[in-house]
């Protein structure tokens, strides 16, 4: 397997406006090849704008559209016209097409499980974390198929243990592993998949989980590591999935942990 940094890539992020998403729009542009494509999704178009102007500081040879879009009703055809639009008629130049999952939602952190009595607010959920996720990589991997030399589709996950009034959200995120790893069972070599947890990060995100959150033991945990600064600024994890990237050779499927990946 060639090494993954230094190719000419076509590249999509979602919630490439802000947080992990952003970190990883900006890394990822110093690394790729002048010529590269990336399109930023976030919920609103305007919201990209700041992350643009990041890319191509560092990367002015690299091609940079926003898309708004959002998950919760993912508009499939926009996004598929985006794509054409990007590529033109160069889509046999480019070396891989990578797809990077970081949009997401806490949910609804007051409920215990069993408390969920919505059935919209549980589909509202799972649209945007799992649905939305699964379509738009089944677009994007019909779209380049027999292009790109290579595709990878990368997703933002987190540990798997289940906490306090979190029944919901791990259950997506448990969701999104396992479509991950079902992806790479049944398309082989042809589409490579990866599933990143970046641990607990200050974020956006995050500071609406401390907000939202009921449990009031989880939520002191949280605000207690984001007040004695040892939440992780998105740059350090995102830095130790670069890394991984590295050398291209990590099994497909696979999932990784921030905390147990080697310096």
């Amino acid at each position: 397997m060639s090494e993954f940094w230094g190719s000419k890539t076509f590249c999509v992020v979602t919630g490439g406006s802000r947080g992990l998403g952003r970190s990883i729009a900006a890394e990822f542009s110093k690394r790729i090849s002048p010529g590269s494509t990336l399109i930023l999704l976030a919920r609103t178009l305007p919201a990209t704008d700041d992350t643009k102007g990041e890319i191509l500081r560092v990367n002015p040879n690299c091609k940079v559209l926003g898309l708004g879009m959002d998950l919760m009703n993912p508009d499939i055809p926009k996004f598929e016209a985006t794509l054409q639009k990007a590529v033109g008629d160069a889509t046999s130049t480019f070396d891989q097409c990578v797809l990077v999952h970081c949009a997401g939602t806490t949910g609804d952190c007051t409920n215990r499980t069993v408390q969920y009595t919505n059935f919209s607010e549980i589909q509202y959920f799972f649209n945007l974390e799992v649905t939305s996720m699964l379509l738009l990589t089944s677009s994007f991997v019909k779209f380049f198929q027999g292009y790109a030399k290579h595709t990878t589709v990368i997703q933002l996950t987190t540990e798997l243990t289940p906490f306090p009034r979190g029944g919901v959200y791990c259950a997506a995120k448990a969701a999104r592993d396992s479509l991950m790893r079902s992806i790479a069972l049944e398309e082989g070599e042809a589409v490579r998949t990866l599933s990143f947890n970046p641990g607990s990060c200050d974020t956006g995100m995050m500071d609406d989980a401390i907000a939202s959150c009921t449990d009031q033991p989880t939520r002191q945990v949280l605000l207690d590591m984001k007040n004695s600064g040892k939440l992780l600024k998105p740059e350090v994890p995102v830095g130790k999935l670069v890394q991984i990237l590295e050398t291209n050779g990590f099994i497909s499927g696979q999932h990784f942990d921030y905390e147990v990946v080697k310096d």
